[in-house]
């Protein structure tokens, strides 16, 4: 969701396609964020539309529309303020284990939940997208 404000700013730009990929360039964003829900509240039309199925069959195929009715404005958010979030996102990363994608590949993990590959360069992260 956008405030009317925003709306006003970015449409006169906003493109045909790939309006996700341009959001995230700097000149859109000018140091404001989008803070993904808990509960998903988008859904595909499936392989129709200016991506023309592209990622449809390997990963948008899978997000399903939440059936639970939620009251946002009855929750606490507070933890979405970003002073809060940014300490527990940074606490909760940094304290998973951390593992190799060989690892997690071959299932020698001795756990169950998440855990961490940490890669150090652009080169290093490059190759685990890729696996």
């Amino acid at each position: 969701m956008l405030s009317k404000t925003i709306w006003a700013e970015l449409s006169l730009k906003w493109p045909k396609s790939f309006w996700d990929d341009w959001i995230r360039h700097p000149e859109q964003r000018k140091n404001r964020v989008c803070i993904r829900p808990e509960i998903s509240r988008t859904r595909t039309f499936g392989k129709i539309g200016v991506s023309h199925g592209q990622f449809f069959d390997k990963h948008l195929k899978f997000i399903h529309l939440s059936d639970a009715n939620v009251n946002f404005s009855k929750l606490n958010l507070n933890y979405l303020l970003k002073e809060n979030y940014d300490n527990t996102f940074l606490k909760n990363v940094y304290t998973l284990p951390v593992v190799t994608f060989e690892e997690l590949r071959r299932n020698m993990i001795k756990m169950d939940g998440p855990v961490r590959i940490q890669y150090n360069t652009k080169d290093q992260y490059s190759v685990l997208v890729k696996c």
